[in-house]
């Protein structure tokens, strides 16, 4: 007598729910009378905030709606509450952009995290599912046909000290007022030199497509175990070059910085991680030993790729 087969035991049961507040609540919340002025003026510069909201009101329903409808438990929190891998939870559900899905990163180690673009107006490329595709993704991780993928991140050191921040997008290094020129010694493979520009930018194979291509970097597969480095805007007398002004590099690899600046920082994923260096401080950016497990699109940064 045959046996039937079991049913596939089910990928998701309880998931954590992570919110970002439109700029139109923030604005409402904080009773920003200038901007909320602005946006009844129909302003221009604000034109967006109002159908954004709405926008994000929707896909917020909609998720729900698409948990409840399939048996999966779930528990909410604002951007910015959660501290660490959070227990019982089978995955992290962001609703934002990239800083939502990048903020909530810096937590997760162990659980897998999935971002969910709420609008038009986000561009979202961390972010694998929207409003009309977030049901068939749901499906797809809860049946097994779509695994998480293990992205490569990096860490900051200064002085020694490693910030508890795992990098995925990158790190941007610079004096703290970016019209100034940054003077620093930078170190790759036992080479030194010293720069005059306006910073450096550093960041793994996940975040190539971002801050490092806009400044020159060429584009690696998402899931690549590299990173690189690029100068940002080198000043250089006429007719020299620098022999770091960037690289690829492996993850066994690491860039030392020191800042010859009285005033200088460096920004971890974005502008609200930001670090203060002093004139001798030493910064070092490696591998991490923290992976991120992503529902990402694995040829996410494919059509950069040359």
């Amino acid at each position: 007598m045959s046996t039937p087969n079991p049913t596939p035991e089910r990928k998701l049961k309880n998931v954590l729910v992570v919110l970002k507040k439109s700029s139109y609540q923030v604005a409402l919340d904080s009773n920003d009378q200038h901007t909320l002025q602005l946006i009844e003026q129909g302003d221009e510069t604000v034109a967006f905030y109002k159908p954004a909201h709405y926008e994000q009101e929707a896909t917020i329903a909609l998720v729900r709606s698409v948990l409840n409808q399939k048996g999966i438990k779930y528990q909410e929190m604002q951007r910015g509450e959660l501290k660490g891998d959070p227990t019982g939870f089978d995955a992290v559900i962001t609703i934002g952009g990239d800083g939502t899905f990048l903020d909530v990163s810096h937590s997760l180690q162990l659980v897998p995290l999935l971002g969910v673009n709420p609008t038009s107006t986000s561009y979202g490329h961390f972010c694998l599912a929207n409003r009309s595709s977030f049901a068939t993704v749901v499906d797809e991780i809860d049946s097994g046909v779509r695994q998480p993928i293990r992205l490569f991140r990096l860490e900051a050191a200064v002085n020694g000290v490693v910030v508890p921040e795992p990098i995925l997008n990158e790190v941007s290094f610079g004096h703290v007022n970016w019209r100034s020129m940054s003077r620093y010694l930078v170190t790759v493979r036992g080479v030194r030199e010293e720069h005059k520009s306006n910073g450096m930018f550093i960041g793994p194979a996940s975040g190539s497509t971002g801050s490092l291509s806009s400044a020159g970097a060429p584009a690696l597969p998402i899931a690549a175990r590299q990173f690189q480095f690029r100068v940002i805007l080198p000043w250089l007398p006429p007719g020299t070059k620098y022999a770091l002004a960037g690289g690829i590099l492996e993850e066994t690899e690491e860039v030392t910085i020191k800042s010859k600046m009285p005033r200088a920082d460096f920004g971890i994923d974005g502008d609200q991680i930001v670090y203060p260096l002093q004139r001798g401080d030493k910064l070092v950016v490696r591998a991490s030993k923290k992976d991120l497990l992503a529902y990402v699109s694995p040829d996410a940064n494919d059509a950069a790729v040359k």
